[in-house]
């Protein structure tokens, strides 16, 4: 009797431990089921993803660029500017001599042209015609018209004519206003003054004398263009 007693009791014992035990699984079981439904509302549906990774469209498709022949448009208000015309650089005019005439008096120099070509027609003193025709036009201020004339007469044996062309050429006597040259040229000076005292023209050759001692100093200084109008002058 008294080991059945104590049988049940040790019975009691395992049954009230084992009921124990379940009642400390019942809650950590509870976690673990919520954790997981948490988890799986979580994951992403995989339309969803699939939306997700599709990549974004390109710039270039969305924005269509200009094309080429598409001009471009100027702001309301504001026209295009417009190309500025080209500038057209003139050569200045040579006389018959190879000296250089100024620009402004290109186009009137065609009326001296057109006179001498009668001159050579006519006959007679045909350079003293000349020399006056150049004085008049000089007088007027078309220096181009007056430096052709005065080359013409002096060819004919016009000394003053001759003189008078070596001083625009001279740099003692040379100014843009009566001087049809940009500037001045002793050679040219030189070779007039030379024509000049061969008409017999007294004041050529004293500006030759001092033109040519001008030269022999700046050829003692070494100019090389200096040395080479001292071989014009022997």
């Amino acid at each position: 009797m008294i080991e059945k007693q104590k049988a049940m009791e040790e019975n009691k014992q395992i049954f009230s431990s084992k009921v124990k035990f379940n009642n400390n699984l019942v809650v950590p079981i509870i976690v673990v089921v919520l954790l997981t439904t948490l988890a799986v509302l979580m994951v992403p549906d995989d339309g969803d993803e699939q939306e997700a990774k599709k990549p974004l469209p390109k710039l270039d498709s969305v924005v269509k660029p200009l094309e080429p022949s598409e001009p471009a448009m100027s702001p309301p208000g504001k026209p295009a500017a417009e190309k500025p015309a080209p500038v057209l650089s003139i050569p200045a005019a040579k006389d018959m001599s190879g000296g250089v005439i100024s620009r402004q008096d290109e186009e009137p120099e065609q009326g001296a042209r057109m006179m001498i070509a009668q001159m050579r027609k006519e006959k007679g003193n045909t350079g003293q015609k000349a020399f006056e025709a150049a004085e008049k036009q000089r007088s007027m201020g078309n220096t181009a018209d007056a430096y052709l004339l005065y080359f013409f007469a002096a060819k004919q044996g016009h000394g003053e004519a001759a003189y008078n062309l070596g001083t625009q050429a001279d740099p003692t006597y040379y100014t843009s206003v009566n001087s049809a040259l940009d500037e001045p040229d002793p050679g040219q000076a030189i070779k007039w003054y030379q024509l000049a005292i061969d008409a017999g023209h007294k004041d050529a050759r004293q500006n030759l004398k001092e033109l040519a001692k001008r030269i022999k100093q700046q050829a003692e200084t070494g100019s090389a263009e200096a040395e080479r109008l001292l071989l014009q002058l022997q």
